[in-house]
């Protein structure tokens, strides 16, 4: 059920990402490729048992009102549909192993340190002038850098086991949800399909998202 990207999420997208490290944005220098929606470019942490990760969870979000998504591919890059071609068996094997870090660009690291650690409680890895490093769930990590925010765009969501409570944990940690229409939200959450989810920005209004529901390929 693909939307306007600049209004409305990518219903498809929640159920092919998960935070924690399935999918990210490459790193400066590999390119540029706009997350989507849950699953176009987002990093999943996976919060059962932690906190992290969604699949099908929508997009960032526009406007009061409204969920956004699409993602905005460069015009330069190529898709890994066309690499598969010309890419061995043996490099794809690799990458299939390889750990995904999500990259998350925000103006104010300091302010972006004490939000992710402080009040999400992501563990803080690593730290330079430049960026960031966090854990998550599942061993996924997540790369906080200097840089221009996705503002209104889902950038990762988070799957956890028991959405009510998250909501309640993060509101008292001074998180706040955000209502939409469209998906419908109530009291900050959404179906969709077999899964429910809620979403929060970052104080540079990257929206992230968390998501409760089957995950493909499961845990």
């Amino acid at each position: 059920m693909d939307r306007d990207c600049r209004s409305r999420p990518h219903i498809h997208c929640l159920e092919n990402m998960v935070i924690g490290g399935r999918r990210s944005d490459p790193e400066p220098g590999y390119g540029r490729v706009r997350p989507a929606g849950w699953g176009c470019g987002c990093f999943l942490a996976d919060a059962r048992g932690s906190q992290p990760g969604a699949n099908e969870l929508g997009t960032g979000v526009k406007r009061s009102g409204e969920v956004p998504g699409a993602a905005h591919r460069h015009p330069r890059s190529y898709s890994t549909h066309h690499m598969s071609a010309t890419l061995p068996s043996e490099v794809k094997a690799v990458l299939a192993d390889a750990m995904v870090v999500t990259t998350v660009a925000v103006t104010d690291l300091d302010r972006a340190k004490q939000f992710f650690a402080e009040q999400l409680g992501l563990p803080l890895l690593d730290e330079t002038p430049f960026a960031i490093r966090f854990g998550a769930g599942k061993g996924t990590q997540m790369s906080v850098r200097r840089g221009q925010p996705n503002v209104g765009q889902t950038v990762g969501h988070f799957e956890v086991d028991d959405i009510e409570a998250v909501i309640r944990d993060l509101t008292s940690r001074g998180v706040t949800f955000e209502e939409y229409e469209t998906p419908k939200t109530i009291d900050f959450i959404a179906q969709i399909g077999p899964a429910r989810g809620a979403w929060f920005k970052d104080p540079d209004g990257n929206v992230f998202g968390v998501r409760e529901g089957p995950v493909p390929g499961g845990r």
